[in-house]
C-alpha cells in the first residue's frame, strides 16, 4: 500500500484511538530497542474499511529476535492496547516470514497487499507468494467452511435466527479465499465483500442476491452458499489437475 494512502486510513481513526497506538510503538521501541524491526498495521484499518462498532486495530510486531525476557516486558504495553483500544498483535520473528509464506499464503498475502508501516522496515513488501500454495489454502479454507456449515444447520435446528447467524459468518469467512480464487481464474475485484460475492455467484452460476437478505429468508441464503461453495471448490480443485495430454 501507498505510504500515503496508508497515513490517510491511520490518520482517518479517532484521535484516541491513533494515541493509543502510538503510545504502543513507542513502548516496543523502549522495550525491545534495536530488536523491533517493524510495527505494522494491517487489515481493516489498511484496507479502509475500519468501524469504531465493531473492527479491531490489527498490528504486526516484527522482531529480530524473540528473548522471551522482551517478551514478558512487552506484556503489559500490548494489554493496555488490547483493553483501550481493542488492539490484536501478532508477534513475527523478521527471518521467519519469507520461509512461513508457503503455510500462511492467503494471510500474508492479505497482509502483504494491505500495510502500513508505523516503525521500521517493511518485510513484507516483497514477499513472494506462491500460486500454488494459494490454491491449496483457499482449498483448505473453502472445505472447512462448508464442513462447518453442515453442522451449523444441525446446530440450529430449525431456528431461522440461529440459521442466519451462520450464514452471515461463513460468508464473511469466504471473503479473502473467494476473491484470491477469482483473481486466479483471471478475474479483476476488489476485497470488498458484497463485490466478491456477486462476482463469485456470477462466476459460479448462483443467486447472489439472496445473500443481501440473510436475516429476512436465512433457507434460501443457506442454499445458495452451500451451491457457491460446491463449485467454487470443484473451481479450485481442476486448478490443480494436469493437463490432458495430446
Amino acid at each position: 500500500m501507498a505510504t500515503s494512502l496508508g497515513d490517510y486510513y491511520f490518520r482517518k481513526l479517532p484521535r484516541r484511538v491513533q494515541g493509543r497506538v502510538e503510545e504502543l510503538v513507542g513502548s516496543l521501541r523502549e522495550i525491545a530497542g534495536e530488536d523491533l524491526a517493524s510495527v505494522m498495521l494491517h487489515g481493516s484499518v489498511a484496507r479502509g474499511d475500519w468501524s469504531e462498532a465493531s473492527s479491531d486495530i490489527d498490528v504486526v510486531v516484527v522482531l529480530k529476535r524473540a528473548r522471551r525476557e522482551a517478551l514478558t516486558l512487552m506484556g503489559d504495553a500490548l494489554a493496555l492496547a488490547r483493553a483501550s483500544a481493542r488492539v490484536e498483535a501478532m508477534i513475527l520473528v523478521e527471518g521467519e516470514i519469507a520461509r512461513a509464506a508457503d503455510v500462511f499464503p492467503l494471510y500474508y498475502q492479505d497482509i502483504r497487499d494491505h500495510h502500513i508501516v508505523l516503525h521500521g522496515s517493511d518485510p513484507f513488501g516483497g514477499l513472494v507468494i506462491e500460486s500454488h500454495h494459494l490454491r491449496l489454502r483457499i482449498e483448505q479454507e473453502l472445505r472447512d467452511v462448508s464442513v462447518r456449515l453442515r453442522r451449523s444447520v444441525t446446530d440450529a435446528r430449525g431456528d431461522d435466527a440461529l440459521l442466519a447467524e451462520a450464514v452471515n459468518r461463513k460468508l464473511k469467512r469466504i471473503r479473502f479465499p473467494l476473491r484470491t480464487l477469482l483473481r486466479l481464474l483471471g478475474e479483476e475485484v476488489t476485497d470488498d465483500l458484497r463485490i466478491v460475492l456477486e462476482r463469485a455467484g456470477r462466476r459460479f452460476r448462483v443467486d447472489a442476491t439472496a445473500f443481501a437478505h440473510v436475516g429476512a429468508k436465512p433457507r434460501p441464503a443457506h442454499d445458495e452458499l452451500a451451491t457457491l461453495l460446491e463449485r467454487a471448490i470443484e473451481a479450485v480443485d481442476k486448478l490443480h489437475d494436469p493437463e490432458p495430454k495430446a
